[in-house]
């Protein structure tokens, strides 16, 4: 059994027990998005999800390090990073961004790592082939498991929205999962069911999604534009990886603040870089490149904050956690 530990907002625990939390709180994310753009939706997934656990052993291997089976840290990043990939991509995107992710993490020292892996890898996919990242079809449509390149481009919300429109899709209809987008962005309703399970488990905080969402949707509305502004801000946070960015992907362990008024503080950077990125790029989403720019705030912003009363609190209370893991081996 693999005895490697995160501090979850549960205190220290097993890495197996929260890497299975968050593939359960992403499953109904990922059928729906099965639903929507069909097999080939999965397939992706899968993909990414092998390919990450394939090199995460072989990383493993080569830097002589212990082979863990059983952490499922390989398969949660994999499948969070399909989850970020339009269902029309060709095979070697989700398998060269789920090995990106875990080489990345391997490299840069595991849990330890001092950026977001998955939204590295995520960004890297774009510098890669941006045009296979752009590439979206139609929801409902399902798209054959091979030759997908007769299918017609869709024009997500998100991309409506830049030019100065809303889209044909309600408030509602996006909110259920009903517009256009990547296999795992386009269900908020999940999200936030998938936000509720891990809060609820204790293996996340509020702090961070709360402080992501919030920023962007207080930005959103300062933001000049010429539609109706609640419906500009609703459009903007149910359109593209804000959500699935702020639950999933900013609350990662590895590089995201530990002390509550850090992670406050490093979710609003995320919120506010994601609506920079959207207003000076035009329909380029920005979560995941806004996140990845923001993990590198976190050790500074945990070093701010450890010798406030919040840090110290924080860190008796984990210190004696471990001790009490440790006793009990």
């Amino acid at each position: 059994m693999n005895n490697e530990k995160l501090i979850s907002a549960r205190g220290v625990v097993g890495t197996t027990s929260i890497m299975l939390d968050v593939i359960v709180a992403l499953a109904p994310v990922l059928i729906w998005g099965v639903v929507a753009f069909g097999l080939r939706a999965l397939i992706v997934v899968l993909i990414a999800s092998a390919s990450a656990v394939v090199a995460e052993a072989l990383m493993r291997l080569i830097l002589r390090r212990k082979m863990r089976f059983t952490d499922l840290g390989a398969i949660a990043s994999g499948m969070l990073l399909g989850l970020t990939l339009p269902a029309s991509v060709p095979f070697w995107i989700p398998a060269l961004g789920g090995a990106a992710a875990s080489v990345l993490r391997q490299i840069f020292g595991g849990g330890r790592c001092p950026f977001n892996s998955v939204a590295a890898s995520h960004v890297i996919l774009h510098l890669v082939s941006a045009t296979a990242m752009g590439y979206f079809t139609a929801p409902f449509e399902w798209l054959p498991i091979t030759n997908v390149v007769s299918a017609a481009p869709f024009r997500t919300p998100l991309e409506i929205i830049a030019g100065g429109a809303m889209p044909s899709q309600s408030i509602l209809e996006l909110f259920l999962g009903k517009g256009g987008g990547a296999i795992g962005e386009i269900s908020a309703v999940f999200i936030i069911l998938g936000a509720l399970y891990l809060m609820y488990r204790c293996v996340i905080s509020w702090h961070v999604p709360v402080a992501f969402i919030g920023t962007a949707a207080l930005l959103f509305g300062f933001l000049p534009q010429s539609v109706d502004v609640t419906g500009y801000i609703f459009g903007e946070l149910l359109s593209g990886g804000i959500a699935l960015a702020a639950v999933f992907a900013a609350t990662d362990f590895s590089a995201t603040p530990v002390t509550a008024p850090a992670k406050l503080i490093f979710g609003a950077a995320c919120g506010a870089l994601t609506v920079a990125i959207r207003f000076y790029t035009g329909s380029y989403d920005g979560a995941f490149a806004a996140l990845l720019a923001a993990s590198f705030l976190a050790r500074p912003l945990d070093m701010l904050f450890s010798s406030s009363r919040f840090g110290s609190a924080h860190k008796k209370k984990n210190a004696a956690l471990v001790a009490k893991l440790e006793a009990n081996k």
